[in-house]
C-alpha cells in the first residue's frame, strides 16, 4: 500500500506584486482560475491526496485568507502560521514547524497551476530514504530560470547557483511542490527570511544530506503575471489542463459544448453561454447578458442586464453593471486587471 502523506503546508504569504493593482486589495491565493481560488484549488487537490490537515502561513493581506477559508476548506482542516515580517519559503516553513508535526509532509504554493500527482510524490520520497524530494519538471528554460541537476538516479547534484557537485546528468526546473521530513529545515532560523533553496537545501547537500528527486510530466503555471494568468485560464476552460478543470468544476453541471454550471446559477431566460465557460455557485446572469467564450463568473457573482463577459474572469462576489463590456481583463475586489487577448 502506498505511503500516506496526510499533513501539508500551503505557503500564501507572498505579496504577489507583479498583478498589482489587483493584488494590493487582494492577495494573489485568493486569485481566481475557472472561478475558483487558486489556494482553494490547491486545498482540493491536497484532499483528494489524503491530506487531512494543512498549515497556511500568512503575511499579505493575510487574515483576509483567513477570513475566506475559515478554520477548515475543501474538505482540510486548517490552521494558521502569521508572519510579522514576509521569511520566504525556507523560513516560513521553520516557523510553522510546531504545527506540522513530526512526519514528512507536503509543501506547495499557494499561487500556483499545476497538477503534481501527490500520492506518487509520497511513494517516490518513502523509496528513496532522503531528508526531501523535490517534484521537477522538463523546461527548455530551465537554465534562464535556474535548475536543479539530478543524476542516474534521481538524486539531487545541483541546485541553482547554490550548489553544485558536478554530479548531475538532468537539468529540470522545481515546481514548487515537494515533501519533506521536519528535519530538513531545523538547521534555518525561524525568525528570518530565508530560501528553501538557498539557504535550505543547499546546506543539506553540502553536509551530503541525501535530497532526492520526482519528475512531474503534466500542468504547471506560474499565475504571476497577466499573461501567464490568461494562458492557465485558457489552458483549465478548454481542457487543455484536464485534471485542474476537473478540479474546478467539482459539484458544477456539464452543458455541453464546455459550459459548467452550478445547480443554483441563476439564468434570465435570454441568456446566451459561448463556451468554455465556468459558471460556479450563487452566481446570476440578468436578462440580455451573454458570458463566454473562454470566461469565468464566480462564486455569487452577477453579470448585470446586457452585459457581457468574454475572454475574461469576473471574480466571486463582483459585480458587473448593466450594457458592461468586460473583455481580456479580470475584476475582483473592485479592481480591473487587463490581460492579454493572444498567445502569452
Amino acid at each position: 500500500m502506498p505511503p500516506s502523506i496526510t499533513t501539508a503546508m500551503v505557503l500564501a504569504a507572498g505579496k504577489g506584486t507583479r498583478l498589482a493593482p489587483l493584488t494590493n486589495v487582494l492577495p494573489k491565493p485568493l486569485c481566481e482560475v475557472a472561478g475558483v481560488p487558486l489556494i482553494r484549488l490547491a486545498l482540493r487537490q491536497l484532499h483528494a491526496a489524503g491530506v487531512t490537515r494543512a498549515v497556511v502561513n500568512l503575511h499579505h493581506l493575510g487574515e483576509s485568507i483567513a477570513t475566506a477559508l475559515g478554520p477548515d476548506a475543501e474538505g482540510v482542516a486548517l490552521a494558521y502560521s502569521r508572519e510579522d515580517t514576509i521569511l520566504g519559503t525556507g523560513g516560513g516553513i521553520a516557523h510553522a514547524l510546531p504545527l506540522l508535526g513530526d512526519a514528512p509532509f507536503f509543501v506547495l504554493n499557494a499561487d500556483a497551476l499545476q497538477d503534481v500527482d501527490l500520492p506518487a510524490l509520497a511513494h517516490a520520497h518513502a523509496q528513496g530514504g532522503g531528508w526531501a524530494t523535490l517534484a521537477l519538471r522538463p523546461d527548455p528554460d530551465v537554465l534562464r530560470y535556474g535548475p536543479v541537476g539530478v543524476d542516474a538516479q534521481g538524486r539531487v547534484r545541483r541546485l541553482v547557483d547554490a550548489f553544485d557537485d558536478g554530479g548531475a546528468r538532468d537539468l529540470l526546473m522545481f515546481t514548487g511542490v515537494h515533501v519533506l521530513e521536519p528535519r530538513a529545515v531545523a538547521h534555518l532560523d525561524p525568525n528570518k527570511e530565508q530560501c528553501i533553496i538557498r539557504q535550505g537545501y543547499a546546506a543539506l547537500l553540502a553536509r551530503e544530506v541525501p535530497l532526492w528527486s520526482y519528475v512531474h510530466h503534466g500542468t504547471f503555471h506560474d499565475v504571476g503575471t497577466p499573461p501567464r494568468w490568461w494562458t492557465a485560464q485558457r489552458g483549465v476552460l478548454d481542457a487543455t489542463h484536464a485534471k485542474i478543470l476537473a478540479r474546478a468544476t467539482a459539484g458544477l453541471e456539464p452543458r455541453g459544448d464546455g459550459v459548467w454550471v452550478a445547480p443554483d446559477v441563476v439564468l434570465a431566460p435570454d441568456v446566451r453561454l459561448t463556451g468554455p465557460v465556468v459558471l460556479q455557485a450563487g452566481a446570476r446572469v440578468e436578462a440580455g447578458g451573454q458570458v463566454g467564450p473562454f470566461a469565468s463568473v464566480g462564486r455569487d457573482a452577477v453579470v448585470g442586464a446586457g452585459a457581457t463577459v468574454a475572454r475574461a474572469a469576473l471574480h466571486g462576489g463582483a459585480r458587473l453593471g448593466p450594457g458592461t463590456v468586460l473583455a481580456d481583463a479580470v475584476v475582483g475586489g473592485g479592481v480591473t486587471l487587463g490581460w492579454p487577448a493572444g498567445d502569452a
